[in-house]
């Protein structure tokens, strides 16, 4: 049995694959619906073309129902399963945009709701996406990871996890990556204590939202779920947190998407003059393997796996201490102009010095433990 739908849409590809056909002065030599896979193909990309938008989606559309059509009407002189009609349907590849960087304005803001808002849910969400800015997480990270919350640091770590993750899943089986956050209650504020509904392998949960709602998971009506949200609706709650209190504006919250948060401490690292191997050290990036040298420093780091986490919690805490030192009010930081007070610092740094590049102050590897507690 054939639904209604599936005969319209079947019927108007034929219908549109005859005009065009009789356009090109073709319907004689292609009667009795005979025509080559390079033909079809001519004919789609020339919808295409006439499209009065992008037209991206015409050539898998049109091919689909004529395919179906051809199918059910055992039209066998259509070659819909000709590879050049195949391979004008696939999409064409995108090139990806890189991520805007997470700003520090956006860390205090989802620490104030994560330590401050009435809704369990709202804190809790706004926790995780602090979360995810200190340890360096994608949003898909987020949603393959186990984490621990402690009360008391436990080896220098207030929140502690485990992910899953792999850029390419069919290639290669997912490795463990942990990670590492150290205390942060003189910065940020208690914001680990809203973390009250993460998963066992999940830090982010399905919450059911009213249809139209504004207010998003901040609705009263909005409950929480069994199970991990999608990522595309965790980056759409991010986004309705940026716009509490008019602190963004619905186009400045779009500019930020679920790799943002990776992008956050490396970016003050770098501006404050960190070494390479620290900034290497706030991501967990792997040497690249081209390079003879830099695949012997991935290997040092292999062997000495063990020093992993207090190198991190170190590196953290450190970038952690100099946000306190130049950020004397969250407020008076610009969405404008997010890292001024740490491009300043790096600029008066290189002037004292004649203009010479030298390390950040708080590249040194050596820290008072005191450094850690920010």
């Amino acid at each position: 049995a054939y639904s209604v739908g599936q005969i319209q849409s079947g019927r108007c590809a034929l219908n549109r694959l005859s005009r065009w056909l009789e356009s090109e002065g073709l319907l004689e030599a292609c009667a009795g619906w005979n025509a080559s896979g390079g033909l079809l193909s001519e004919w789609v990309l020339d919808e295409k073309s006439a499209s009065t938008s992008v037209g991206d989606s015409i050539p898998g559309s049109l091919r689909d129902n004529v395919r179906w059509a051809a199918k059910a009407l055992k039209l066998g002189g259509l070659a819909v399963d000709d590879e050049a009609f195949k391979n004008v349907a696939v999409p064409p590849g995108r090139q990806p945009t890189p991520a805007m960087a997470a700003t520090p304005a956006m860390l205090f803001h989802f620490a104030a709701l994560a330590c401050s808002h009435q809704r369990p849910i709202v804190r809790h969400y706004a926790a995780g996406f602090v979360l995810v800015l200190l340890a360096a997480l994608r949003i898909r990270d987020a949603q393959r990871a186990h984490i621990a919350v402690h009360d008391a640091p436990v080896s220098g770590a207030s929140v502690e996890g485990v992910c899953y993750t792999s850029k390419h899943p069919r290639r290669r089986a997912p490795q463990p990556m942990p990670f590492w956050v150290p205390p942060s209650s003189k910065l940020l504020g208690d914001w680990q204590r809203g973390l009250q509904f993460q998963g066992p392998d999940y830090i982010f949960p399905a919450v059911g939202v009213p249809r139209g709602s504004k207010d998003s998971i901040a609705d009263q009506r909005a409950a929480v779920q069994l199970g991990p949200a999608r990522s595309r609706y965790v980056i759409k709650h991010m986004r309705a947190l940026l716009r509490m209190g008019e602190f963004m504006t619905e186009a400045q919250a779009k500019r930020f998407s679920g790799h943002s948060g990776r992008h956050t401490l490396v970016t003050i690292a770098r501006l404050l003059g960190y070494e390479h191997e620290d900034r290497r050290e706030l991501g967990r990036w792997l040497a690249a393997l081209g390079d003879e040298k830099e695949r012997r420093a991935a290997m040092a780091n292999a062997y000495s796996s063990e020093a992993e986490r207090p190198r991190v919690l170190d590196v953290i805490g450190r970038v952690l201490s100099d946000i306190k030192r130049l950020v004397t009010s969250p407020s008076a930081l610009s969405l404008d102009d997010p890292w001024a007070p740490f491009r300043a610092q790096r600029e008066a740094a290189s002037s004292s010095t004649g203009g010479e590049t030298i390390a950040g102050e708080a590249s040194s590897s050596e820290s008072d433990a005191s450094d850690v507690e920010t």
